[in-house]
């Protein structure tokens, strides 16, 4: 009987970035409807337009991603291109822009108070995290912070114990050591009276070396002091490692803490198989729970891990953690070649049977990693040979292999035939 794959073609490179790939160029002959010197804002980061066709994603007052907009004040409509050639869409409805899933609302035209996201999710790159909050306008009363530490503090953040995100500035400017400085809370004292604090001596709160306090109860009007011996090194935070073995490219990373509907977003490009861990930091400090909620989000399709106690351990997400039916989702391996050699043909078949079906694989050079979505459930059959050849018939195989959904499997010289 002759078996069917279909092989998942991706760039090998595997990366953590604010990548979306599309190539393409600006229209400056589109009239953009006086967008060129507006800032938007959401309730985590920022969004300015530059004449005559620039902008900058910006998080905690720093630049992320940049580049040059196409924007149709008719349609409402309009595309970022980074640098690198990649765009993302973006649309605009009155004082209201959209933005990768996101909503930004025109600087002052609600408050003057600009919501900064610091968060990263750090693999192969860096990503960039944003969240949701209480939105543009603090509701909550005024509090000081006083700065004993002996240093100047450049920019200080708070958050609710659970939320995955630090926020915006609270400080705006520098804040002398010695000095203090009024800060209006994000809600009232009877919605929530509890906060963390942090706050760093660089232009950007770092994951490590910072000045944090955690689960702070606070009242209307107290002073919060902030001493040396709030310094941390940032290992009371959380880490968390996965892998990518969907065998699709995940675009974004939704992180909640398990119960809580406080969400951090991490945008960026993960393979669908990547053979090395990526890691995301997360704010949460131990004591308040180590248990979370994790989506990975494709264009095509989302998968999904709930309940998910951080450990040690790396988190494996395979096409089972799908939120669709696993009969659309068969399982996935990844193959690195380790031969030496370039594969120019590439075979899977049942274990047992005799045609080695289709040729999956004309180009699959040596230290490359690319992955195969097989044609059936597991449950179906899990066994399999795998079989590469060199150019001149030189062949590397496995056989009876037990194939487990995201399965990393290495060919080598030993393999040789």
């Amino acid at each position: 009987m002759r078996s069917k794959f279909s092989k998942i073609v991706f760039t090998v490179s595997i990366m953590l970035a604010m990548a979306f790939t599309f190539s393409c160029s600006p229209d400056d002959d589109k009239d953009d409807g006086g967008l060129a010197g507006t800032t938007w804002e959401s309730n985590y980061y920022t969004i300015s337009f530059t004449a005559p066709n620039n902008y900058s994603v910006n998080m905690s007052n720093i630049p992320i991603i940049s580049g040059t907009y196409e924007f149709d004040a008719k349609s409402g409509k309009g595309t970022l291109f980074s640098a690198s050639g990649s765009s993302e869409s973006f649309t605009v409805d009155g004082n209201k822009l959209t933005y990768n899933s996101s909503e930004f609302i025109k600087q002052g035209s609600k408050g003057n108070n600009t919501n900064t996201n610091n968060s990263s999710g750090n693999g192969n790159g860096n990503g960039s995290g944003s969240g949701n909050g209480s939105g543009s306008t603090d509701t909550g009363p005024s509090i000081i912070i006083q700065n004993n530490t002996g240093l100047t503090l450049q920019v200080g953040f708070m958050k609710q114990p659970k939320a995955i995100v630090w926020g915006n500035n609270r400080l705006v400017s520098s804040l002398p050591n010695g000095e203090s400085r009024s800060i209006t809370l994000t809600e009232p004292i009877s919605s929530v009276n509890v906060y963390d604090f942090a706050f760093s001596t660089s232009s950007s709160l770092p994951n490590d070396d910072a000045f944090r306090r955690w689960a702070v109860t606070v009242t209307d009007g107290m002073t919060i002091t902030i001493n040396d011996s709030h310094y941390t090194n940032g290992s009371e935070q959380q880490t968390v490692r996965f892998l990518n073995r969907t065998g699709r490219t995940v675009n974004s990373i939704i992180v909640n803490a398990s119960g809580s509907t406080l969400q951090g977003t991490w945008t960026g490009a993960v393979t669908g198989y990547t053979s090395d861990a990526q890691t995301l930091n997360i704010p949460v400090h131990k004591n308040v729970t180590t248990t979370f909620d994790f989506q990975l989000k494709s264009p095509e399709i989302n998968f999904s891990r709930k309940n998910v106690t951080i450990g040690s351990s790396t988190l494996l997400f395979t096409s089972a953690n799908s939120e669709t039916s696993l009969a659309q989702e068969k399982p996935v391996i990844v193959v690195q070649n380790s031969t030496g050699g370039q594969f120019v043909h590439f075979y899977i078949r049942p274990a047992g049977t005799t045609d080695w079906g289709t040729d999956l694989a004309s180009f699959f050079p040596s230290n490359d990693v690319q992955a195969f979505k097989l044609d059936a459930l597991l449950s179906v059959n899990n066994r399999y040979d795998i079989a590469g050849q060199h150019m001149f018939n030189q062949a590397f195989v496995k056989r009876d292999v037990t194939v487990t959904d995201g399965m990393f499997l290495i060919f080598n010289t030993d393999d040789k035939q």
